[in-house]
């Protein structure tokens, strides 16, 4: 936090911290009255310590340009045909969410703890859409989703490459952009058969997500290959996302939980999922 305290001292800035926060900076204009510091940290984590003081800077600048930026924006943002081609959607975390006041982001739950909410991209910044700049548009909501989603996979390229990890089959997606992530809504649009056991995703931050596809017992030791992976990628960041378990089965999101201890993997999935293990024993496969 000495870094942090040092940057805003240094601009004669007023703050609060409060739970891993920043919290009613000012006078100087920021983007938010709270600033998570998450992300923050493990940027620097990634870097020397010596480098901490330029991280935190450019982070904390980046925001104020953002912020204004978004100012002069808003002033438009309410012609549709000037701002469509803008319209994105980006997973985030509820716990990001949450924090964002409420009636000031629109979007769609997509699991307990993900949200898939209504961005403006720009080059400059990705900042969330607010209902009220939406009146005059001529989509609903879920009209403005399905838009976000085309044009976020029309800028963004997903490569989804097969690794064979220890006999077992897992599918990634790494990009440096911030939606790789966004395979999840190509994924939920498959087609499947009846007979599709479904499939494990990981979405552990905004540059990675890893796929298991169910065919045999082997999902056993895809699970406990998968967990730490997601696990440790989330907690590394940077841009965390979920540290969840997905079971991606006839257009649903369960969520397969478990802890991490020193020594071993607890794993705690819900009856449904039990039932498809008992499935695939029973059909020996």
């Amino acid at each position: 936090m000495k870094c942090v305290s040092e940057y805003f001292s240094s601009g004669g800035v007023s703050y609060l911290s409060d739970e891993g926060a920043i919290v009613n900076p000012g006078p100087r204009e920021l983007s938010a009255e709270k600033m998570g510091l998450l992300n923050l940290a493990q940027f620097c984590r990634l870097r020397p310590a010596e480098e901490w003081g330029s991280v935190i800077h450019d982070h904390f600048e980046g925001i104020r340009r953002a912020a204004s930026f978004e100012k002069d924006f808003s002033k438009r943002a309410h012609d549709f045909n000037a701002v469509q081609d803008l319209i994105g959607v980006r997973l985030y975390p509820q716990e990001y969410v949450s924090v964002i006041e409420n009636g000031l982001a629109m979007g769609k739950q997509m699991a307990e703890d993900l949200y898939a909410m209504l961005v403006f991209d720009f080059e400059e910044c990705i900042v969330n859409i607010r209902p009220e700049q939406t009146i005059q548009w001529p989509l609903s909501s879920e009209e403005l989703l399905e838009l976000g989603i085309r044009n976020t996979k029309r800028k963004y390229s997903l490569d989804l490459f097969e690794r064979d990890v220890e006999g077992i089959p897992i599918h990634f997606v790494v990009e440096s952009h911030f939606y790789a992530p966004n395979i999840l809504f190509e994924l939920l649009r498959e087609k499947v058969s009846a007979e599709s056991k479904g499939m494990l995703i990981g979405l552990p931050n905004r540059h990675a997500a890893m796929i298991h596809r169910i065919t045999d017992l082997k999902v056993l030791e895809a699970i406990h290959r998968m967990i730490p992976a997601i696990h440790g990628m989330n907690k590394d960041g940077p841009g965390a996302v979920s540290d969840k378990l997905y079971w991606l089965h006839n257009g649903n999101m369960v969520t397969l939980p478990y802890k991490i201890d020193e020594v071993n993997i607890h794993f705690d999935p819900p009856a449904e999922f039990i039932g498809l293990l008992r499935e695939l024993q029973t059909d020996g496969v």
